[in-house]
């Protein structure tokens, strides 16, 4: 293969996953120094965007809010944050009113999808072969396989950048006791990463043991406690750690994803920043107390999975007068407790058609909004792990 003297790239990314999709997003159409935009390309081996196939377990939200999208805490006014993909499909409305401040895994992938089809300059089917330093045009050499649909080669290429960004992820961790029950076809022991795909296999097992105590292994538990059949509820989670320890979600700790906070940890000497990193495992590995799945009736449903329906709890009160009962509690494990009460949601529309001119109706712009607090979401009696 000859190199092909090509016009430097400003920038180019291996792997397209959150990441370097964020990435990407906020350098399109960025002005470079001088005149002209950001050249930039990124390359990845799979055929399109895929976020955690296996585990998209209908109900399983985010442990961040919608805010920490790819763009919106870096660019509020960026054309690919989560808000300007569910105004493209016609669902910012109905977001809203929701008041849903945590979105589904499944919703998250679909965004992703949004953008990693729009944003121009991503190269799926393009695996990287080769990163080299050429010190002569003080440039990197990047050289890579262009694939086609069943993965054949189909064409070679070179291509040159003055900076590169590695977002290729981790690839999942099986302890080396358990990796040739893995490799056993006949024996069913997977990583979760694979759990939807056997999903229906391992709910009809006699007995099923989660190992592992971070959030995956969380997500999995919870699903298999709601979904086991009758007869078939034996279910154990097993974990090295001494305790199953939620994320680090306290305001004060939230300041360790700010600008301010990692510009100063960037500027401490390498031994110390070594040194803080262990100790701060829960701000970014732990598990996070799942929240219920919203009613089946909900208008912002997430793109649905094929991991099959998982039971949803009742949903919450809408806005009440305060001489009403309280709302029901949903069946899932929470971490709420010591938060502030959510804001009330509107009241449920009625049955009769919507006032039409430019009249606001009486209803809805002159009566008083209740106040309502709401009553956080209760464990299940037979799951106190993850409070």
């Amino acid at each position: 293969m000859t190199a092909q003297l090509d016009a430097p790239h400003d920038l180019v990314g291996i792997g397209i996953g959150p990441f370097n999709l964020s990435l990407a997003a906020l350098a399109h159409g960025l002005p470079q120094q001088g005149a002209g935009e950001l050249a930039t390309a990124f390359y990845d081996q799979r055929r399109d965007f895929r976020w955690h196939p296996g585990l998209l377990i209908d109900g399983a939200t985010l442990q961040v809010p919608f805010l920490a999208d790819l763009v919106t805490l870096a660019d509020p006014a960026s054309p690919w944050s989560f808000l300007s993909y569910l105004k493209h499909k016609e669902r910012l409305f109905p977001f809203y009113f929701a008041e849903q401040f945590h979105i589904h895994r499944a919703e998250y992938d679909a965004y992703c999808r949004w953008v990693a089809g729009r944003v121009p300059g991503l190269h799926f089917g393009h695996q990287v072969d080769a990163v080299r330093w050429n010190p002569e045009r003080e440039l990197f050499e990047v050289d890579f396989t262009q694939l086609d649909a069943a993965g054949e080669v189909e064409a070679l290429g070179r291509t040159h950048t003055r900076n590169l960004a590695l977002g290729i992820g981790t690839a999942p961790y099986i302890p080396e006791p358990l990796r040739p029950l893995v490799q056993a076809p006949t024996v069913p022991v997977i990583h979760s990463a694979d759990y939807l795909d056997n999903r229906q296999r391992i709910l009809g097992a006699e007995h099923v043991t989660v190992i592992g105590s971070g959030q995956s292994g969380a997500e999995v538990f919870l699903d298999l406690l709601r979904a086991r059949p009758a007869g078939r509820e034996r279910l154990t989670w097993l974990a090295r750690t001494p305790s199953f320890a939620p994320m680090e979600y306290s305001k004060l700790g939230l300041e360790h994803f700010t600008p301010d906070y990692t510009r100063y940890f960037h500027s401490l000497p390498e031994p110390v920043r070594d040194r803080l990193v262990p100790p701060n495992g829960n701000s970014t590995r732990a598990s996070t107390p799942t929240r219920s799945p919203p009613s089946t009736t909900s208008s912002t449903a997430a793109p649905s999975t094929e991991a099959g329906p998982t039971p949803s709890s009742p949903p919450e009160s809408a806005s009440a007068p305060p001489a009403a009962s309280p709302p029901p509690r949903s069946n899932s494990t929470s971490n709420t407790s010591n938060r502030a009460p959510a804001p009330a949601s509107p009241p449920t529309p009625s049955s009769s058609p919507p006032a039409t001119g430019n009249a606001p109706s009486t209803a809805s712009s002159r009566a008083s909004t209740p106040t309502c607090a709401r009553t956080p979401p209760a464990a299940p009696a037979s799951t106190t792990t993850t409070g």
